[in-house]
């Protein structure tokens, strides 16, 4: 029963328009610049897919506010499929205060994090008076996409992007679009952070996590168009059929991606 119902979506992806793989559907979504004093994490950037297909990274650079790609990073040779976000950690060697890599350092901060973390020793680091971070085209240089913030006073809250423009930003908030409080973190000595209150300083993001231009998940919109529609069908046989994770294809909300979201989904789609 389970397989005539994957037939059918499979049937049904026939029909869908496929779509090549376009770098123009990155968007940097979050981003953390840092606090005074000891920072818990290093500044990073977290990038989604808002498209319907994988892309390369490979094919794509970070910069900061001078967006020049001849000293921009290039991303490393990872796939991002539809609906998946990254986060890239910036100048990961600058911040090793309690953990021997800055990645040990944001994983033990950021819990839980599931999602891919990339470093770079990337001359990017963002401003806390105001700056801007931008995706390059390798091949061209190009601008693909750019978070601009003049905020002076960020806190202990990552910077979230709630609309497409590139200054449709806010402070997280917490339990909205995912947000979390991250975990204590120390100092060198393994002392516990605390701010002016006395208090251990908690911050506020939800690195690895997009659900939409504050618009909440649409169950369903695989491809992240913001519609449930035939368009859907292909991305959510690749979710079905590779195992991995995608909130979006979780259409039962059992936690995983598998032959029971197949009934539901369809019902979706009829309904």
């Amino acid at each position: 029963m389970k397989t005539n119902w994957l037939a059918m979506v499979l049937f049904i992806a026939m029909l869908a328009t496929s779509a090549f793989a376009d770098i123009n559907d990155l968007v940097i979504t979050e981003l953390w610049v840092g606090r005074p004093g000891p920072d818990g994490t290093r500044d990073w950037v977290e990038v989604t897919n808002t498209g319907d297909t994988p892309v390369q990274m490979s094919d794509v650079a970070y910069d900061d506010v001078s967006a020049d790609i001849s000293v921009a990073s290039v991303f490393p040779n990872e796939i991002l499929m539809p609906g998946e976000s990254l986060v890239l950690l910036i100048d990961i060697d600058a911040d090793n205060t309690t953990f021997a890599n800055a990645g040990a350092e944001f994983l033990a901060v950021w819990d839980p994090f599931d999602a891919l973390l990339i470093g770079t020793q990337a001359d990017g680091g963002l401003g806390g008076g105001g700056d801007s971070a931008n995706l390059l085209e390798v091949a061209t240089g190009g601008v693909l996409d750019t978070f601009t913030y003049a905020e002076d006073e960020l806190g202990d809250r990552t910077l979230e992007r709630i609309g497409e423009g590139s200054t449709d930003i806010r402070l997280s908030e917490l339990g909205e679009n995912g947000a979390f409080e991250a975990q204590e973190f120390t100092d060198e000595m393994g002392t516990v952070i605390v701010g002016d209150d006395g208090e251990p300083v908690i911050l506020i993001g939800s690195p690895g996590i997009f659900k939409g231009f504050g618009k909440g998940v649409l169950v369903g919109d695989v491809n992240c168009d913001g519609s449930v529609d035939l368009l859907d069908v292909g991305p959510f046989v690749d979710a079905v059929t590779s195992g991995e994770f995608n909130t979006k294809a979780d259409i039962n909300s059992d936690g995983a991606v598998d032959l029971l979201d197949v009934s539901p989904f369809v019902d979706l789609l009829t309904g």
